[in-house]
C-alpha cells in the first residue's frame, strides 16, 4: 500500500464533512499534518479529483465541490450603462468574448445611466452578473444588486468597505506610469485635462500622476477643468477648451495628460488645428486604449486596460461562487500597461549611459 493510499481515508473524511465550496487546506498544511511528502499529497489529491470531489482554480486553489455541473452553459449578464462611451463599447466586447471561450452565453444590458438599476436589470433569465458601474452608482443600487441572489462581479470600480466580488485596474498606478514616461522623456511643465464627470475612477489616475510628480521633484501640475457634467460630450468640451488654449498660445506646459482616449482624441484635433506639432511642441497620452485610439494621426500614445484579463478573472469568480465558495469578497486587481505611439516624445532616461560601464548601464536599462 502506498503512503497516499494510506492517508487517503482520513483525509477524505477531512474533505467530505467541508461546506460544498470550502477552500481545502493548502499542500503545505496537509504535508505537515499527515507527514508525508508533497508529491502523496498530490496523488491523494489527484484520485479526489477523479472522483469529483474537489476542482482546482488555476492561481487561487482547490475547492470541495458544490456546483450542479449538469448546467452546461451560463447566461451571465454584462451590465453597462447607456451613457456614451468608447470605453463601454470596448468593454462588451471583450468580456463578451471571454464569456465564450469559457462556453457560457452573455446577455448585453444597456441600462439607463439616470434611472435605478431596478429599472433595467432583471435577474430572472440570468445565472450571474458582470455590472460596470456609472459614476452615479449609489447605495440604492448596491442594495438592489444584493437582493439578486445570483453572483455578482463589479467591473472597474473597487468599492473600498462594501463585501462584493470586482475585477479592475489600479488606476492610481495608471496615473504614475504616465507622469513616469514625462519624465523620462524630459519633461518638466505638466497638465492634466479634466474632461470627464468627476469619479473616483478619474481621481485615482490624476492623483497617482500628481503623486509620482511630486516624488521625482515637480511640485506644479497643472489641472485644466472643462467642468463637463453628466450627459455632455467631453469630446466636444476638451476640443473646446483645448482648442481656446492653444490659440492663445499663453500655456506653459509640454506634456498632457488626459484622462480618457475619447477626450484625448478631442485634445489630440485642438492640437492638430491649431498647428501644433506633436510630439515636438507637445507630448500627448491618454487612458483606455480604446480601439480607434492607434488609428488617428498621430497615433495616440494611452494607457492599456486589459479588459479581456477582467472578463476571464470575472467568469472564474462567477464560476467559484455558483461551485458554493461563500468566502469574503474577492477584489481583483489587473495592472495597466503604458502603450507609447507617436503623442509621446522619445525616452531619454538612458542617455548617461556613455559615461559609465557596460555593466552598470545594463543593470540601468533593466
Amino acid at each position: 500500500m502506498t503512503k497516499a493510499e494510506k492517508i487517503y481515508p482520513e483525509l477524505k473524511k477531512m474533505i467530505t464533512e467541508l461546506s460544498p465550496g470550502s477552500r481545502i487546506p493548502s499542500v503545505r498544511v496537509m504535508m505537515k499534518k499527515f507527514h508525508v511528502s508533497q508529491s502523496t499529497i498530490d496523488q491523494a489529491m489527484g484520485k479526489f479529483k477523479d472522483e469529483g470531489l474537489v476542482v482546482t482554480y488555476v492561481g487561487d486553489g482547490t475547492y470541495t465541490k458544490g456546483y450542479n455541473e449538469k448546467k452546461e452553459s451560463l447566461m451571465i449578464g454584462v451590465a453597462v450603462s447607456n451613457y456614451p462611451s468608447p470605453l463601454a463599447i470596448n468593454l462588451i466586447r471583450k468580456t463578451e468574448e471571454e464569456i465564450a471561450k469559457a462556453g457560457h452565453s452573455s446577455k448585453i444590458i444597456r441600462y439607463d445611466w439616470r434611472e435605478p438599476l431596478s429599472a433595467s436589470i432583471d435577474a430572472k433569465p440570468l445565472d450571474a452578473l458582470m455590472l460596470s458601474p456609472d459614476a452615479l452608482f449609489s447605495a440604492q443600487d448596491f442594495f438592489y444588486i444584493n437582493k439578486l441572489k445570483i453572483p455578482t462581479v463589479i467591473l472597474g470600480f473597487r468599492l473600498k468597505g462594501i463585501d462584493i466580488d470586482t475585477v479592475g485596474s489600479d488606476n492610481e498606478y495608471g496615473g504614475a506610469l504616465v507622469a513616469d514616461c514625462f519624465i523620462k522623456s524630459n519633461h518638466k511643465k505638466m497638465a492634466i485635462l479634466l474632461a470627464e464627470p468627476d469619479n473616483v475612477i478619474f481621481q485615482s489616475r490624476r492623483e497617482g500622476f500628481i503623486k509620482h510628480a511630486r516624488l521625482s521633484g515637480i511640485d506644479e501640475v497643472e489641472l485644466i477643468n472643462t467642468n463637463t457634467q453628466s450627459g455632455e460630450d467631453a469630446f466636444a468640451k476638451a476640443y473646446s477648451v483645448m482648442s481656446d488654449i492653444f490659440k492663445s498660445n499663453n500655456f506653459d506646459f509640454n506634456a498632457l495628460f488626459v484622462l480618457s482616449d475619447g477626450s484625448a482624441l478631442g485634445a489630440l484635433k485642438a492640437a492638430h488645428d491649431n498647428a501644433l506639432r506633436l510630439p515636438d511642441d507637445l507630448s500627448l497620452i491618454g487612458y483606455d486604449d480604446i480601439p480607434e485610439a492607434e488609428y488617428y494621426f498621430p497615433a495616440l500614445s494611452t494607457v492599456r486596460q486589459n479588459l479581456s484579463e477582467w472578463g476571464k478573472e470575472a467568469v472564474k469568480i462567477i464560476i467559484k461562487r455558483l461551485a458554493g465558495h461563500n468566502g469574503s469578497s474577492t477584489q481583483k486587481i489587473v495592472f495597466p500597461e503604458i502603450i507609447l505611439r507617436d503623442t509621446t516624445a522619445p525616452d531619454t532616461s538612458f542617455n548617461v549611459t556613455k559615461e559609465i560601464s557596460n555593466e552598470e548601464a545594463q543593470i540601468k536599462v533593466v
